[in-house]
């Protein structure tokens, strides 16, 4: 009878040995998938930022190529201008005229011709009437001040006016005074002047909207013309 009481304690223990055992083993597997689930959850997140990492890189090769594209784009787009401009003038004497109606006195026409030297001095033709034309137009928009001498010296626009590099060119331009000048230098001058003296005469040869010249886009993209970005800050209207 003990002997049967023996046998089942015994067998009782060992129950709850197994019992005890089985349940160790099922904590330590539980805990071995929860560490296995983290650090599968952090490889899956920095996997993620990697990728959003190499896409964003994509996406900004993407944008700089479209705007070298673009850029490219618009240096040989032909845009249409409001009249055919032709290369070469017929000499203008200005002091002989009537300084275009009494629209522009003649230290204004004399003061864009200076900045046009300064600005596209040996360019074509067509590059130095844009920038007279930008000039004129600032004039008119609103959000420039509304006479030449203010837009041509306004803070932060036009270095040569700013740092005073155009006062010499200004005096040749008003007393017509050319000594001195190389043959080279003499018919750019001219060849300035008379560009000059067409935009004056004829009005601005671009929309209303193109405000800014420079070596990089300001905005809607216009023309290229010598390597100087013709566009409007504000876009077109």
């Amino acid at each position: 009878m003990q002997s049967e009481k023996s046998t089942s304690k015994r067998q009782r223990l060992k129950n709850e040995y197994e019992k005890r055992q089985r349940r160790e083993f099922l904590i330590c597997a539980l805990l071995e998938i929860v560490i296995i689930f983290v650090f599968l959850t952090i490889g899956l997140a920095a996997y993620e930022e990697l990728k959003k990492q190499e896409e964003q890189q994509m996406i900004d090769e993407l944008i700089k190529q479209a705007e070298l594209e673009d850029l490219q784009k618009a240096e040989h787009e032909v845009v249409e201008v409001k009249e055919a401009i032709p290369d070469v003038y017929m000499p203008v004497d200005m002091f002989e005229k009537d300084m275009f109606n009494g629209q522009y006195s003649r230290e204004e026409v004399c003061l864009v011709a200076a900045l046009a030297y300064c600005e596209m001095g040996g360019e074509s033709v067509k590059g130095i009437q844009y920038a007279v034309s930008v000039v004129l137009n600032r004039v008119e928009l609103d959000y420039y001040p509304n006479t030449i001498e203010e837009v041509v010296y306004q803070a932060g626009q036009y270095e040569p006016a700013l740092k005073g590099t155009i006062n010499k060119f200004i005096d040749i331009y008003y007393y017509n005074n050319t000594d001195g000048l190389t043959e080279e230098q003499l018919e750019d001058y001219e060849r300035n002047f008379e560009a000059v003296l067409y935009v004056f005469e004829n009005g601005s040869l671009l929309p209303l909207w193109v405000d800014c010249q420079a070596p990089f886009a300001q905005g809607t993209i216009y023309e290229v013309v010598d390597g100087e970005i013709f566009s409007g800050s504000r876009g077109v209207f």
